[in-house]
């Protein structure tokens, strides 16, 4: 069965997001974080669905969950999860 694992930078940015968002609506933080888990088992079964983004690194691929990008990696058994950043971030800086 295919899946979608965290990175420890995915699963820290998920974190912080999250904090950040909850401290003015908590409810608004759950629910992201439910879209964000979402997209991320879509993306395991349709590994293409994303953007190829080969000038970050070969094989990363991105996909937009609201104002935040989730950047993963195809693998046998589904995706890895690199990196949750805010889509206003220069990522190449990263």
């Amino acid at each position: 069965m295919r899946g979608a694992r965290l990175r420890p930078a995915a699963g820290a940015d998920l974190e912080e997001i999250g904090d950040y968002i909850a401290l003015d609506n908590p409810m608004a933080a759950c629910q992201l974080i439910q879209d964000v888990m979402a997209a991320c088992g879509l993306l395991a079964i349709s590994l293409m669905l994303g953007r190829g983004r080969s000038g970050l690194a070969s094989g990363v691929r991105s996909f937009p969950v609201g104002r935040y990008i989730v950047f993963y990696t195809a693998t046998p058994d589904g995706i890895d999860v690199i990196r949750i950043l805010h889509g206003a971030r220069d990522v190449r800086s990263l």
